[in-house]
Order: structure tokens, then sequence, then C-alpha cells
């Protein structure tokens, strides 16, 4: 049914389903003007397969009449838009995430063509297959771009001052240490006549860089204050800013998605991959799956968190001996405050409460959770089991009123 690498006129493709009368599947991989489908049968026939324009209006010659179906997308710049066009007719829409899937991402053979051949087959046996992503949507997309643009703006400033003082470095001088908000002030000066020409731009773009990114500083304190009140929650947090604060409440969505919360780790990719075959068992790097901005920012709490400027808190010290997993364990713990909607107790400013509910008596006091300091130490109680804390002898409790 294809033509000239075009999908089928629109009324013999309808009759083709209406008088089958069976539920079809589609692949679609998405490109940048243009997108190539493959439908699918019941019994996996071929019912049509060509290249479609990626506009509104030709989506809607093609999908907007037909019968309800289960539409594969590749996820891509284009996937959000389609995803919520096609999903207002009706359609089940699943967002494949082609990077996990090897036959499509490493194939020998890859092609727009193959890769809508190899989607519909599979959204039709088993959609988890695909490794669904769940779109965003309408909610909260301008917040995402708000966000995103400060990243954007906050790597090209810091690219600029390192490529300031690396030209520093190559004529034989060197800037004294200065943080980003400071750098104008404090090294420019430094900057000898003969560089002044080449490097006064790029200080001048630094400049408007810092006063760029305070804007968006105010705009997302703004908005955490406003339309997402939960964020506040999350600032109790030793370490914990506006910016992270929001972005894992855009990021996560829903805290209810998560069945435990030590998942949220492995879905931003802070656990260590894992290769085991045989007796052959490596422990590899982490994953960095995920929201690769809100992972940085996570790391950059933790380190804040471990320097001698933090206030101290157990969390802290915990987090001396196993520095290398504080920023998966913070993201855990920022999940249960958002979730459970539990206050954060603090030894000086810090400490995130863990697992409190079922410590709370009628006066709201809190019996105070420490980590199990090894594996092999004994479960005393339910609750030890479960949340994989140890509680500390009765003498050893820290008590605190609540609200």
């Amino acid at each position: 049914m294809a033509k000239r690498g075009l999908l089928g006129v629109v009324d013999d493709l309808q009759d083709s389903y209406e008088a089958s009368e069976e539920s079809v599947t589609i692949g679609i991989d998405l490109g940048d003007r243009y997108s190539y489908c493959c439908v699918l049968s019941e019994e996996a026939a071929v019912l049509a397969q060509g290249r479609i324009r990626n506009s509104a209006e030709t989506l809607q010659r093609y999908f907007r009449d037909i019968s309800r179906c289960r539409i594969a997308i590749e996820a891509g710049t284009h996937s959000r838009w389609i995803y919520e066009l096609l999903s207002s007719w009706g359609h089940e829409l699943i967002v494949a995430n082609t990077g996990a899937i090897p036959m499509i991402s490493a194939s020998n053979r890859k092609s727009d063509e193959a890769d809508a051949q190899m989607l519909a087959p599979l959204a039709r046996a088993d959609p988890k297959l695909l490794s669904p992503i769940r779109s965003r949507g309408k909610s909260g997309y301008e917040d995402v771009v708000c966000m995103n643009a400060r990243d954007l703006l906050v790597r090209t400033r810091v690219k600029l001052i390192n490529a300031v003082r690396g030209i520093m470095k190559s004529s034989g001088s060197r800037l004294p240490a200065s943080t980003t908000e400071s750098f104008i002030t404090k090294a420019v000066p430094y900057i000898p006549d003969l560089l002044q020409p080449a490097l006064a731009p790029l200080v001048e773009n630094i400049a408007r860089l810092t006063d760029h990114i305070r804007e968006f500083d105010k705009r997302i304190e703004h908005l955490a204050r406003t339309r997402y009140p939960e964020a506040a929650r999350l600032r109790q947090v030793s370490g914990v800013g506006p910016v992270t604060a929001l972005k894992f409440v855009l990021t996560i969505r829903d805290p209810h998605r998560f069945e435990k919360s030590r998942d949220v780790g492995p879905y931003l990719g802070l656990v260590l991959r894992r290769h085991q075959s045989g007796a052959v068992d490596k422990q590899m790097r982490i994953s960095k799956a995920s929201n690769r901005q809100l992972r940085v920012l996570l790391v950059q709490c933790a380190h804040r968190m471990l320097t001698r400027f933090s206030p101290d808190s157990d969390l802290k010290r915990w987090g001396t001996r196993m520095e290398p997993t504080v920023e998966r364990v913070q993201g855990s713990e920022l999940l249960l405050l958002w979730r459970e909607n539990w206050p954060c107790y603090c030894i000086g400013s810090g400490f995130l409460a863990i697992r409190i509910g079922r410590c709370l008596t009628r006066h709201h006091l809190m019996l105070y959770l420490s980590p199990r300091p090894e594996q092999s130490v004994r479960h005393s109680t339910e609750e030890e089991r479960i949340t994989g804390y140890r509680c500390r002898v009765p003498g050893d409790c820290k008590f605190f009123s609540g609200s």
C-alpha cells in the first residue's frame, strides 16, 4: 500500500480497517520532518506502511477517523505533541524507549522503515517490551522548559569561564579562585591588557548570563512557592534549594508511582549497573539513566551536604562513611518527604526523617531510626525488616515533638 514513499490513501486505509473489523497495531518511527508508519493486523499481517509528514493536519487526516487502536511511537523531539494529539482521538499510545531495545538501537541494518516494522509487532505482543516512557503531557510543561533553559545558561556560563581560565593559563598567568557569581569582580581585573580585546566579549557574555540566571532563580523561587507548595517540604533537607526541589517535583510528578522509596534511586540512574553471567558478576558504574539534570543536582546537593560549611546532621555523618551513595539515599528521602507528607526533624538543621509514620505516638513523638551498620544485624522488629533500618536502644533514642 506504499506508493512513492507515501502512505496509502486514507479512504482505502479506513476501508481495510472497517472491512476486517479487527483491532490494528501501528508502529511509528518519528523523524524530524517525516515519520515512517507500519500497520499490522491481528494476524501480524502488514496492512499498510509508508512515510507521512510530521504535521497536525497530516496526522488528523490519517488517524482521527479510524477506530481506536494501539500506536507505538519512538521517543524523540516530536513525541510529546504527537502523543497528546493521537491520545485526544482515543488511541492507546505507547512511547517506546528505543535506547533500551538493542534489536532497534543496535541493529546492523537500522533504518526508519525497519524501526517502524519492529515497533509494531513488539507493541502488539507486549507493550512492556518497548520499555515505555510516561509522557508528561501539558501539565507543567512550561515549567520544565524554564528549568531546562536555566540549565543551558548555567552550562554555557561554565564553559565560558573555563575558556577564560584556560586562555590565561596558556599565557603564563593564572586567575585567582572564585565562585561563578563573583568571577567578574574578582578574576577579571587580573586579565592583562594584551588579552583584553579577545576576552572582553567573553567576560561581557558571562555577566549577561549571570543576570539571566538570577532572573530564572527568582522565577523558580516564585513557582516553587505558589504553584508547587510540596517543594517547600523538600527544602527542609540541608543542601536542597528551590532549583533541586522544583526539579525533583517536576521529574517525579506522582510520588505514588514508586512502590518503594528506594526505587527512585534506580529510576534516576544512581545505582550500579550489573553484568552477571555464570561465575562472572561484574560491578560496573552507575547506569546514568533517566533525567541527567536532576541527577547532577542531587550529586551537587550531596557534595554540599558533605562539606564543612553545611550544618551537622545524621545524614551527613552517615554520608562521610558512604559518600558514593549519598545522592541516591537523598533522592529516596526526598520522595518520602513529598509522598508521605512527613516532617523533617533536624540535629543541627539537617537530618531527613526516615519511615517515621509507624513511629508516631499519640503525642506525635518520633522514634529516631539509624541505618544498619552492617548487613549481618538481625532484625528484631517488623519495622526493621521492612525499612532496612535498625532502631536504637531506648537509652539512645532521640525524641522530637511533632506538629
